[in-house]
């Protein structure tokens, strides 16, 4: 999830617990109050938590597209791959097994 994302969902989780807590305790008695207060902060997290697990599927969709790359990140990875494979920094096998993920990222 992207980080302005994130700044946002806390934002609103913010405004909802202070929102729910003002209205509480203009509406009913102190304790009362308290305790719904409570269990309305609870709720508030609870699904601020199920938000930035579950994510956005803009976000989703706009890391994918970053994760797979174009064409010329791909030619980059596959000539930093070779130049390692060259190097002898890995072996024949993991340059062959990097170089498929790459293909198939692709």
């Amino acid at each position: 999830m992207h980080a302005s994302t994130r700044v946002l969902l806390l934002l609103v989780a913010g405004i909802a617990v202070v929102g729910g807590w003002w209205l509480l305790i203009a509406l009913n008695e102190l304790i009362v109050a308290i305790v719904l207060g409570l269990l309305w902060t609870a709720i508030v997290l609870i699904a601020m938590r199920l938000l930035f697990a579950v994510g956005f599927r803009y976000n989703r969709s706009t890391d994918a597209r970053k994760d797979r790359g174009g064409t010329g990140d791909a030619g980059k990875a596959l000539a930093n791959l070779a130049r390692l494979r060259d190097q002898g920094l890995i072996s024949v096998d993991e340059y062959a097994s990097k170089r498929a993920g790459i293909l198939d990222r692709m």
